[in-house]
């Protein structure tokens, strides 16, 4: 597999002959999955609405500034020690900090690089994460002053049952929201990253694949014309919600997963950069679905990766990723319920390092006009993107 990612050519001979075949095999399977006989009987349709109660997740990532005596592990302590300080608690089962002994933080260190956060799964306005989520920023802030650490990735994990209602359909028209749009990379992700460091090669779109780019667009757009043609299909509806155990729901965002991770996406086929393991490459994608399934990899947390955003760096940015999050999976709910066809990717979509600032910000504030959000409220993070491509 090594071979493959760093010979582009024999990376494309494989791609075409060993596996276009077996996408469109398993695709076709997968879409007459995804949709069942319309049923005749009294009572079995559940009225849908678009409203969504996410299930977040947070990795709030912080690149190491300075030298500790101690080693790694002391940024770890550094922490910690803020946190007591603020009236954390230590949690009895896991090594974790603690308010209200249900929410909790985990400090640890990713890599010997970076001092990272994960938290309890929680619901957007849980007061229990909110204030412990403030006393986390209040604590990071104050090592960051100090010059310790500094902001490095904000990867943000939905729960895919809350975010999907365990509808495939939802998954291949949120890929094609991000990959229609890559300008969102820049008003959310590290713009000055992605112009001056390559840093779009951590969270890739189809963009960012020049050698695998038209394939992957001719892929997706086949997997939506497919789709479309059976949506219009009166003799068949989308599965719904109410027909299915959440077992079920979940094999079926499985099925999806696999299919457009390593075929659209062509995951195992990802170039690999800097110093990260080959047995990791999968994972750097904008949106990521490997977690939902799981691979030899990567963990099986069933949810949504968001690696596209920066880390916020107040919970009121967080919260305001999370709000966006929320327009956005009700926007493509609406679409759903509707049953409204699924756009088509461009086949001329920009690479995100080609769109200069002024055209990521318009652009970006229309996509939030488009989602019913006040682009106003996202001012910390389109005042960043100033940074335009680099002369040639």
């Amino acid at each position: 597999m090594a071979i493959l990612r760093s010979n582009k050519k024999l990376r494309m001979a494989f791609n075409q002959s060993v596996m276009e075949p077996e996408f469109y095999k398993h695709w076709f399977e997968t879409l007459n999955d995804m949709f069942v006989e319309k049923s005749d009987s009294v009572g079995q349709v559940t009225a849908l609405d678009h409203f969504v109660d996410l299930k977040f997740g947070e990795e709030l990532e912080y690149d190491f500034k300075k030298k500790l005596w101690g080693g790694a592990h002391a940024y770890v302590q550094k922490f910690e020690g803020h946190m007591r300080k603020l009236g954390a608690n230590q949690t009895p089962c896991l090594r974790g900090l603690t308010f209200d002994g249900h929410f909790h933080v985990i400090p640890f260190i990713d890599s010997n690089r970076w001092l990272e956060m994960n938290c309890t799964p929680y619901h957007d306005g849980e007061s229990g994460a909110d204030y412990c989520l403030e006393k986390v920023f209040e604590s990071v802030n104050a090592m960051i002053h100090l010059g310790l650490i500094d902001y490095s990735s904000g990867h943000k994990h939905v729960d895919a049952l809350s975010a999907t209602r365990g509808n495939p359909a939802v998954l291949l028209e949120l890929q094609r929201e991000i990959e229609s749009n890559p300008y969102l990379s820049r008003a959310f992700g590290n713009n000055d990253k992605i112009i001056k460091n390559n840093e779009s090669q951590w969270y890739k779109l189809f963009s960012d694949n020049s050698d695998m780019k038209e394939l992957a667009i001719e892929r997706i757009n086949l997997m939506i014309t497919s789709y479309n043609e059976k949506l219009a299909d009166s003799h068949h509806e989308e599965v719904n919600s109410y027909r299915l155990t959440d077992s079920e729901k979940l094999d079926k965002l499985k099925q999806f997963s696999e299919i457009y991770s390593h075929y659209v996406q062509m995951s195992p086929l990802q170039q690999i950069y800097g110093r990260v393991g080959d047995v990791f490459t999968n994972k750097f994608m904008a949106i990521g679905l490997l977690h939902i399934l799981g691979t030899e990899a990567v963990e099986p947390y069933s949810t949504i990766e968001f690696r596209f955003f920066r880390c916020p760096e107040s919970i009121q940015e967080l919260k305001l990723i999370n709000q966006f999050l929320k327009a956005w999976f009700e926007y493509i709910h609406n679409r759903r319920i509707k049953g409204e066809p699924i756009q088509y990717v461009p086949d001329d979509v920009k690479d995100s390092k080609d769109y200069t600032a002024k055209e990521v910000r318009h652009q970006t504030a229309q996509y939030l006009h488009k989602l019913g959000l006040n682009p106003d409220d996202y001012h910390s993070f389109l005042n960043k993107v100033s940074a335009e491509m680099p002369e040639t």
